[in-house]
């Protein structure tokens, strides 16, 4: 399923400083937003100042990343002042990396916790303290009913199942 995108780029009249950004919705209805968040900005200011768009260009989109790629490729080229990368490909990058070394990290994290089972040992008992309340507020309000009509929690539900009672019960059916 194919999507239409547009990226934009809106222009302050008096600095030629850019903005470039993109949309799957109306074009309108987004300048409409970014001129009520610059009139909200400008507030109080009593300043002269406007902004207008400039330039749009629309692409299909079937992938959200190719898209993204895009639009930073305006950024970059235009040397807009958004603060913020849409595509990180440092972040990508640590995604493959933790994929393709799954076996490696797991055995890194199984020979930190045995190097250092003293201290998470003692960080969990610090940590059950503080929040002891709260496990046992959780603890008692997850009750449920069993088949054979008995109220338990659900950390009891082992036990019963092993009871005289719920066998009995079992062997009826």
């Amino acid at each position: 399923m194919s999507k239409t995108g547009r990226i934009y780029k809106i222009v302050h009249n008096q600095s030629n400083v850019c903005y470039v950004g993109s949309t799957f919705n109306n074009l309108r209805d987004r300048w409409h937003h970014h001129k009520a968040d610059f009139n909200q900005y400008l507030k109080g200011k009593h300043s002269e100042l406007a902004i207008y768009p400039y330039f749009k260009e629309q692409y299909e989109v079937v992938d959200r990343q190719h898209f993204a790629v895009n639009e930073q490729l305006w950024i970059d080229k235009l040397k807009s002042i958004n603060k913020q990368p849409t595509f990180r490909i440092k972040k990508l990058t640590q995604k493959h990396y933790r994929e393709l070394n799954k076996k490696s990290i797991s055995q890194y994290k199984k020979q930190y916790r045995k190097a250092n089972k003293q201290h998470i040992n003692e960080y969990k008992k610090d940590y059950y303290q503080l929040n002891k309340e709260s496990f046992n507020e959780k603890r008692k309000s997850e009750h449920f009913e069993c088949d054979c009509g008995f109220k338990i929690r659900k950390s009891d539900k082992s036990q019963h199942i092993k009871t005289k009672t719920h066998q009995e019960y079992l062997q009826s059916l």
